[in-house]
């Protein structure tokens, strides 16, 4: 996750925030409950806890009121997950 803060920050804009990098890190990471998983490799985690990885990376923006459009960001889970997943997205709103 450090890596899409380091590229989209390339005007220093989230450096220019009140946290570092780490904290805002962590704070996206506590957003989408990855708290348990933020050591485990990606190609290890299930589908809807990639979907939630995928869905943090899609909201790293230096800009602190930003547009993210996600595309089809439940196919292929099933319905308990789907679910979840949804629910992560109306209470990032």
């Amino acid at each position: 996750m450090r890596l899409f803060f380091e590229l989209k920050d390339y005007e220093g804009g989230m450096q220019k925030r009140n946290k570092t990098i780490d904290q805002q890190i962590d704070e996206l990471i506590r957003k989408v409950g990855l708290d348990q998983y933020r050591h485990i490799e990606s190609a290890k985690l299930s589908g809807g806890y990639r979907r939630r990885l995928s869905i943090s990376l899609a909201l790293v923006s230096p800009a602190d009121k930003s547009i993210v459009i996600l595309d089809e960001p439940t196919t292929g889970l099933d319905a308990t997950i789907r679910d979840q997943v949804w629910q992560l997205i109306k209470n990032l709103r």
